[in-house]
C-alpha cells in the first residue's frame, strides 16, 4: 500500500480566511522562477537559509556544509563556499553540573559553521551577483548564481541534496575559479585508467593537511578544461567551460579514492520518497529513489555509474540487505551532530522498520508486549474517578481560550485525555458526556475562527499561520507561529484532541474533519499533488525527526527542542488517521513514529556506550536543543535539569515508551532525579518527571500521583492527574 497520499478532505473550512501576503517575503525567488515553480515553499528545511536575510548562512547538506560566499573574506569572492569540519575542530562548551555521579559533561558542542575549505567560483561573478533557487522540494533544491543580470542564465548551478557525496557546480560558459582560505601546496592532474571519457581529475594538497579531489567533466562538443594554479590559494581555467566540476575531501587511502573515481561525473538532483507497509501492517519500509543526472547527454560510462551518497547511523541500522551491500564502510566522514556518515554507492536506498506500533491505540501501551492498558481494579477506578470528576468540572473554556495556539492546544489535549480515561477506563459515562459537550464547545472556538488570534492561510509561503504577527508586528508572537515555528507542536495538540473527540463521538467527525485535516496538511502533508501546502513541512526524512524552526535565519541551521512533542505530533497523525478511516494516514503515522524512535535513540537520548557523539557530551543523557551544527544541553526558557530533561518527556502518551525505552528512562531517573532531586523541581515539572517515571516504574509513579496532599501546581499546565494515574495503573 502506498502511504504517501493526500488527505481525504476536499472542503476548505470557511473559518480559515486566505490572504496573499506574509510579513517576511522569501528571498531568492524571482518572478521567472515563481512562474516555473508555483505553489508553496518549504519553510523548515535544510536550505531555508537560502530564502532568508542575506542568503549567505550555511546549508548543511552533510557531510559538507555550503554557503554563498557573498564577498566574505578571506577569499572575498561570490562563489559557493564548501566546508568540511573534522571532529578535531569541534568546540566543546564548559562542563555542566553533575548530571550523574561520575562525570561533568560539556554543556554543548559545535563545529565551525563556515570555513572556506574550497570555493567554487567563476571569474564573471562579482558584487552584483544574485542568488536564486529553482526546483525547491522537501529533500532537494537547485542553487543558482547569476552575474549582474538577474534574468541571465546562471553562471553556476549547484544541486543540493542531503547526503551528497560530491559538491557539484554546473557551468554553462563561465570561467571556473577555485579558491581556498588555505594555501594550495600542490595541484596534480591524475593519470588513472578509471577516469571516464571527457573527464579529468586533479588532486589538491592543502596547507592544513586536507586532500581534495576535483573532477572535471565536459559536455559533449565542449573543449576540455585545464586548471592552472594562479596564486597561493587559487586555481583557475583560462577559458569558459560547459560541464560539471565536482569536489570531495578524501580522508583515507587511495583504495577509497577508487569509490570516488567510480562515481564521479554523476550527481543527485532530487529524491523521490516512497513508502509502504506489508498487508499485515507490522513491517514498514521507506525508500529514497535518487534522481541521477550528468552532463554527458547519455554517455553509457556515466548513465551506468551509481551515485555516491552518505548515510547517517540510523539509516545504516535499518537498511535492507541490498542497500547494506552497497555501503562502502571505509569511506566515512563525520557530521556535525549525527555521528559518522558512511558512503553508499547506489541509486536507491531501502530502510525497513520491522515492528510498527500498529496495536498502539488511545490507551497506555507496552512496547514489549504490544498490548494496551490493563483493566483497573475497582478500588483504583473509584479513586481515579473522583479525581477525573474534579478535573472535568474545571472551566474548560477559560483554560482553552488563550492567545497562544500552543498553550490552547495543550489545554484541549489535556481535557481530551481526561475524558478518554473517564469514558474508556473509568466507565463514568455521565461525567464523560458532560465534559465532552464542553470540550466540543472549546474546540469549536478554533474550528470556527473565534480565537484571539484567528488562523489564516497565507499564500506567500503556503500555510496556516496565526494572525498574531500581522497585528502585533512581532515575529516571535506565539513562539513564532506566524513565521512557521513549531507548527507540528501547536497543531499536533489540536489534531490529537480532535482524534479523541471523534473517537468518543463519531457523529462529530464529518463536520469537523476538514478543519483537522487542514492542520495535518499544514505540518505533515504527504502528497506533492496538494498545491496549497509543502510536502512534510516539519518532518525530515533524511534526519529521521522534525525541525521546529521556521523562517528565521540561523548560523547553525534548523533546530528542534522538544523531541517528545515531535512524537506527539506524529502520534496525533496516526490516531487521526485511525478515527478518520484513512488507512494510509494511519500507516504513515506508524512508520513515522518508528523512524522517529530510531532517530531519537541515536541522536537525542544517550545511553551508556553511545559512540556517535563526543564522549565529553553524552553524559548529559539528553541533547537539549538539537541544531544541524550544534547540540546545546539547555532549553530556550532555562537551564535547570528538570527543564532540559522534561521538555523531552512531555506530553506522556501511549507512544512515549516507544521513543523513550523504559531502560533509558530508569537510568536517567537514577542518575539525575532520584534521591529526592525530582521533588526539588520547580512547579509542574515535578509532575512531568514523575509522569515520565511511569514508563519504567509505574507503581512509584502511581504512588506519587495518588498522594493525599497532591496539588494542581504539581502538574504542567497541559497535564492531567487523571491521565497520569490511569497511565501508571494501566501499565
Amino acid at each position: 500500500m502506498d502511504i504517501f497520499t493526500a488527505v481525504q478532505s476536499t472542503t476548505w473550512p470557511a473559518s480559515i480566511k486566505a490572504r496573499p501576503d506574509h510579513p517576511l517575503p522569501p528571498a531568492g525567488i524571482s518572478a521567472d522562477i515563481g512562474q516555473r515553480h508555483p505553489g508553496p515553499l518549504q519553510t523548515n528545511k535544510f536550505y531555508s537559509n537560502l530564502l532568508l536575510h542575506n542568503q549567505d548562512l550555511p546549508v548543511y547538506v552533510l557531510p559538507y556544509s555550503v554557503s554563498w560566499t557573498n564577498g566574505r573574506g578571506p577569499s572575498n569572492c561570490w562563489g559557493l563556499t564548501v566546508s568540511y569540519a573534522t571532529p578535531e575542530q569541534r568546540t566543546l562548551g564548559p562542563t555542566t553540573g553533575p548530571c550523574n555521579h561520575s562525570s561533568r559533561p560539556s554543556s554543548y558542542f559545535y563545529s565551525p559553521p563556515i570555513q572556506q575549505s574550497l570555493v567554487l567560483d567563476a571569474a564573471e561573478l562579482d558584487h552584483q551577483t544574485t542568488l536564486t533557487i529553482e526546483n525547491p522540494t522537501d529533500m532537494s533544491v537547485m542553487l543558482c548564481l547569476r552575474s549582474r543580470i538577474p534574468t541571465a542564465p546562471p553562471a553556476i548551478q549547484f544541486p543540493l541534496v542531503q547526503g551528497q557525496g560530491f559538491i557539484t557546480g554546473l557551468y554553462a560558459g563561465a570561467r571556473p575559479v577555485i579558491r581556498s582560505a588555505q594555501a594550495i601546496l600542490s595541484m596534480q592532474e591524475s593519470e588513472n585508467s578509471r577516469i571516464k571519457p571527457n573527464q579529468r581529475r586533479y588532486v589538491l594538497q592543502m596547507s592544513g593537511g586536507a586532500t581534495w579531489l576535483v573532477y572535471i567533466t565536459s559536455r559533449p562538443g565542449s573543449a576540455p578544461l585545464e586548471l592552472r594554479q594562479a596564486g597561493q590559494s587559487v586555481v583557475e581555467a583560462k577559458h569558459g567551460f560547459c560541464g560539471s566540476i565536482q569536489v570531495a575531501q578524501v580522508l583515507n587511502t587511495a583504495q577509497d579514492w577508487a569509490v570516488y573515481d567510480a562515481t564521479a561525473g554523476v550527481f543527485c538532483t532530487g529524491v523521490r520518497l516512497l513508502g509502504n507497509v506489508q498487508p499485515a501492517g507490522q513491517v514498514g519500509t521507506y525508500e529514497f529513489a535518487f534522481t541521477k543526472s550528468d552532463v554527458t547527454e547519455g554517455n553509457p560510462a556515466y548513465t551506468g555509474s551509481p551515485l555516491l551518497m552518505f548515510a547517517l547511523p540510523h539509516h545504516l541500522a535499518s537498511f535492507d540487505g541490498r542497500t547494506r551491500a552497497a555501503v562502502q564502510y571505509s569511506v566515512a566522514m563525520e557530521t556535525p551532530v549525527k555521528g559518522t556518515a558512511r558512503a553508499v554507492v547506489a541509486d536507491f536506498w531501502t530502510m525497513v522498520e520491522p515492528a510498527l506500533p500498529v496495536s498502539m491505540g488511545f490507551l497506555p501501551w507496552d512496547p514489549h508486549s504490544r498490548e494496551t492498558a490493563k483493566t483497573l481494579s475497582p478500588a483504583v477506578r473509584k479513586m481515579i474517578t473522583q479525581v477525573a470528576r474534579q478535573e472535568l468540572s474545571q472551566d474548560m473554556e477559560a483554560q482553552c481560550d488563550l492567545e497562544s495556539a500552543y498553550f490552547a492546544g495543550k489545554a484541549l489535549a489535556k481535557f481530551a485525555l481526561t475524558l478518554l480515561c473517564a469514558a474508556d477506563l473509568l466507565d463514568d459515562r455521565k461525567a464523560a458526556a458532560d465534559g465532552l459537550a464542553r470540550l466540543k464547545t472549546s474546540f469549536a472556538r478554533f474550528a470556527e475562527g473565534r480565537q484571539k488570534h484567528p488562523w489564516v492561510y497565507e499564500a506567500t509561503w503556503g500555510g496556516v499561520v496565526s494572525s498574531a504577527a500581522y497585528t502585533s508586528g512581532d515575529p516571535m508572537a506565539d513562539f513564532g507561529n506566524s513565521y512557521y515555528n513549531d507548527h507540528h507542536f501547536h497543531y499536533g495538540y489540536f489534531v490529537l484532541a480532535g482524534a479523541i473527540i471523534a473517537h468518543l463521538d463519531r457523529a462529530w467527525l464529518p463536520a469537523h474533519a476538514p478543519f483537522v485535516d487542514l492542520l495535518v496538511r499544514d505540518y505533515a502533508n504527504a502528497s506533492s499533488r496538494d498545491v496549497q501546502f509543502p510536502v512534510f513541512r516539519s518532518f525530515d526524512w533524511y534526519h529521521g525527526h522534525s525541525w521546529a524552526s521556521g523562517v528565521f535565519p540561523s548560523m547553525d541551521g534548523k533546530n528542534q527542542e522538544s523531541s517528545s512533542e515531535d512524537a506527539m505530533a506524529l502520534y496525533a497523525i496516526k490516531m487521526w488517521g485511525h478515527v478518520r478511516g484513512d488507512t494510509a494516514m494511519e500507516a504513515r503515522g506508524n512508520l513515522m513514529l518508528s523512524v522517529l524512535a530510531r532517530s531519537l535513540q541515536t541522536y537525542y537520548y544517550y545511553s551508556p556506550g553511545q559512540t556517535e557523539l563526543p564522549a565529553a557530551f553524552v553524559g548529559n543523557q539528553v541533547g537539549g536543543i538539537m541544531f544541524e551544527n550544534k547540540i546545546d544541553h539547555t532549553t530556550f526558557f532555562g537551564g535547570d535539569p528538570e527543564l532540559i530533561h522534561g521538555i523531552h518527556m512531555l506530553p506522556l502518551l501511549p507512544c512515549s515508551p516507544l521513543c523513550r525505552p523504559p531502560a533509558y528512562v530508569m537510568q536517567e531517573w537514577h542518575d539525575t532525579f532520584s534521591e529526592g532531586r525530582a521533588d526539588r523541581a520547580q512547579g509542574g515539572w515535578r509532575g512531568v518527571l514523575y509522569g515520565n517515571l511511569a514508563t519504567a516504574s509505574p507503581k512509584a509513579a502511581f504512588a506519587w500521583f495518588s498522594q493525599s496532599n497532591f496539588k494542581g501546581d504539581m502538574l504542567d499546565q497541559g497535564a492531567s492527574q487523571t491521565w497520569y494515574l490511569c497511565y501508571s495503573a494501566g501499565r
